[in-house]
Parts: structure tokens; sequence; C-alpha cells
């Protein structure tokens, strides 16, 4: 499934009265994506939730939440060393969830089974990027301004 097909169902999938707020998000979770080798991630998955991994900075103790997500499920079972289960997901929706996790600070795409050389989404950063979009939109005309 494409980035655009991705898009369109996540609007589709929206509450009506949602749709056309979750299609302005469209242009930065689509910009976030596209650096991305993949379509589609495996998550782990415990007890029904996302396995989410708290890293902390030796030097400044400062602690961030990751979710990490992998290109194929062979990779995430050898990473998690242990019996879990894994969710695939269309990258966009992972995206727009990362977006509304509380408690989680970005996501990590690993493309290979290297776990040394993940892509860092960040939440703040996409959190940003969908202010500038919208911000851009409404500093648009209507489309029957004269």
């Amino acid at each position: 499934m494409t980035l655009t097909e991705q898009i369109h169902n996540l609007v589709e999938a929206a509450p009506a009265d949602l749709q056309i707020s979750i299609a302005a998000l469209a242009p930065a979770l689509e910009q976030a994506a596209i650096d991305l080798q993949y379509l589609q991630y495996f998550i782990g998955v415990s007890a029904g939730q996302w396995i989410a991994t708290t890293l902390q900075n030796r030097q400044s103790r400062q602690e961030i939440k990751v979710i990490y997500c992998f290109a194929q499920v062979a990779d995430l079972q050898v990473f998690y060393e242990e019996a879990v289960s894994s969710a695939e997901l269309p990258v966009i929706d992972l995206l727009f969830q990362l977006t509304a996790l509380d408690d989680v600070d970005r996501l990590v795409f690993f493309d290979s089974a290297d776990v040394s050389r993940g892509k860092n989404v960040s939440k703040l950063d996409l959190q940003r990027s969908i202010e500038r979009q919208l911000k851009s939109m409404a500093t648009l005309p209507p489309d029957n301004f004269c």
C-alpha cells in the first residue's frame, strides 16, 4: 500500500467530523514517512500494548521512551530475544499514533537487522511539522476569495 493509499485509509477510517482535520495532517505525516525505506513496519506487542523502551542518557540522566519499528518480523524477534507478539502496521498509522501517545517520545525505525542504524522520528519534531502545516493552511485565502 502506497503512502497515498495509507493516508486515504487513515482519513476514511476517521469519524466523519474528523476527516478534514486528519486530511490536513497528511502532508506532515507523509514528509516524515518519505525518508523511511519501508511502507509497513513491525512493532512488539505485550499484553495488547505496544512495547515501549525507556532509554536514559548517562550524563544528563534524561529519560526518553521509544518504540522500535522493524522492517522484518524476524529482526524484531531477534532484538527482543523473547517470545513477544508483533503487529505489522502501515508507517502512516505509526506516525499518526505517535502524535497521540502521551508517554512515547519517538519511534526508531530499523530497515535492516543492524540496530545501530535506526532512523529516529521525534514526536516533538513531528508535532512542530504538523503545526507549521496547519499554520500555512490558515494563511491561505478561501477558494471563493475575490
